[in-house]
């Protein structure tokens, strides 16, 4: 489910066998040539295994460390893992939202590579279907020390990007986006925690800023 570029290893790393209960791993690299092999020593999750890299090496971050939200079947919520750069290093409890908490990191992470939010790891929230209370934009720092950005509504919220402050985005410049995939709506939350909605019919899965000369890699589930 989840994808995203690792530049130490000029590699994807995804996430899959969510559906399998993560066995025997959660995370596979695919190199330059298609090759793919298993990463990390990771397994057990299930849920949609998002994850993040961080693109570079500044302010406590390590260019190439892999950032990823735990699902039930480890018995913990609330919780983001953490993966070293060359894949030998886990760590399931690099981040714990403060109690009380039975939010799942199954929406989205992404690095702020636009310097608004301070170059933290951003991360929205949601849990599957039924299951009701508010859905959470949050901001972690190197050290793993959250900041509730906002609360906004009952839903799941899928995907997540940063947008720069160019005026090419008019409203949503400068602005975290975030989606309900049920409802419809789109989400532009600055960084007061104010959380401007656009219901535009359209029910998201994935946010992905893609620079000049850049590619967009996706998952087929």
């Amino acid at each position: 489910v989840g994808v995203d570029y690792h530049g130490p290893l000029n590699s994807l790393i995804v996430s899959y066998n969510y559906a399998t209960d993560g066995s025997p791993r959660n995370f596979a690299r695919v190199d330059a040539n298609g090759q793919v092999t298993p990463w990390s020593s990771v397994s057990g999750l299930v849920e949609e295994v998002k994850v993040a890299t961080a693109k570079q090496t500044a302010s406590g971050w390590q260019q190439g460390q892999l950032y990823f939200g735990l699902g039930t079947a480890v018995g913990v919520e609330g919780r983001i893992g953490r993966v070293s750069a060359d894949g030998t290093g886990v760590t399931l409890n690099w981040a714990n939202l403060p109690l009380p908490t039975d939010e799942l990191f199954r929406g989205g992470l992404t690095f702020d590579q636009t310097g608004i939010f301070g170059g933290d790891l951003i991360v929205v929230t949601g849990r599957p279907y039924e299951q009701g209370g508010e859905r959470q934009v949050w901001r972690f720092n190197s050290a793993g020390a959250p900041t509730l950005i906002a609360s906004i509504e009952t839903g799941h919220f899928e995907g997540v990007a940063v947008l720069p402050d160019d005026p090419v985005w008019g409203d949503w410049a400068g602005r975290i986006l975030t989606g309900n995939e049920y409802s419809g709506v789109i989400y532009a939350v600055d960084t007061s925690g104010t959380a401007t909605p656009y219901s535009l019919g359209i029910h998201p899965e994935d946010f992905d800023l893609i620079p000049s000369d850049q590619d967009l890699y996706c998952t087929d589930t």
